[in-house]
């Protein structure tokens, strides 16, 4: 009767208490959550300044870096001619571009061909991922440190300077397009001319008439080249004949 009312009212009371504390609860959890979400925004969003110089942060580097190493899987295979047109370029025919071992240049074009195209801070994380040994060699190659978005970039730039490498002759000539491509002002490397000629000399010892003429073709490219860029609207034809017709 009475007893049984009173115990029915408390029942329904500690339903709607229980009901109460149920959707607080489920409110601050979901709270939580949102604010663990926006903190983890604002922490990928933070700029982080680096020791040696310009800023990054964690997103943009979570955009291409794995978590783990992947699997090695080549990124330069010998089906695609990315070695062979620095080859033909630089005219190191006596030299196999599917040898594992290549010049030691090599290392320091792919870097600025490919790993530079990416976001600033992307080649220096991946220098910490995967430095060098003491013999100063690396256990892996850096793109095993690329998640599937950035090994498909690299694959993009790869691609990308295998196309601009077809349609030039010199070494110099490819790298004069891609800085201008970029809106980079490209320096002659006098070393690098230097030890060009070299390769040459070596390579036509038996023909100095082929080698004078070859010498004498790169440098009126070089020619061209500087007086495109400084007067783009003069009539070159005639040194474009006088090249063509050594």
């Amino acid at each position: 009767p009475i007893e049984n009312l009173h115990h029915v009212e408390i029942s329904q009371e500690r339903k709607l208490e229980r009901s109460l504390l149920s959707g607080l609860l489920l409110q601050q959890t979901e709270n939580l959550g949102r604010e663990k979400i926006e903190l983890k925004k604002q922490r990928d969003q933070e700029i982080i300044e680096l020791l040696g110089g310009g800023t990054t942060s964690l997103g943009s580097l979570k955009a291409l870096i794995a978590s783990k190493r992947q699997p090695y899987a080549p990124r330069f295979p010998r089906s695609v001619p990315f070695f062979s047109e620095i080859y033909r370029l630089n005219g190191w025919h006596h030299l196999d571009p599917a040898n594992y071992i290549k010049p030691a240049e090599v290392a320091t074009w792919i870097n600025e061909l490919i790993y530079n195209r990416f976001s600033q801070q992307v080649l220096p994380t991946l220098r910490i991922f995967n430095p060098k040994k003491s013999g100063g060699g690396r256990l892996y190659k850096h793109f095993q440190f690329l998640n599937a978005e950035g090994q498909a970039e690299l694959e993009q730039y790869r691609d990308e300077a295998i196309t601009l490498m077809q349609t030039c002759s010199t070494w110099y000539e490819f790298r004069a397009k891609l800085f201008a491509i970029h809106g980079v002002p490209y320096q002659i490397d006098l070393f690098q001319v230097i030890k060009l000629f070299l390769n040459l000399l070596l390579n036509c010892k038996s023909n100095l008439i082929m080698m004078n003429l070859i010498i004498l073709n790169y440098l009126l490219e070089i020619g061209l080249s500087l007086i495109r860029s400084i007067s783009p609207g003069h009539n070159l034809n005639f040194l474009n004949e006088l090249k063509y017709g050594v």
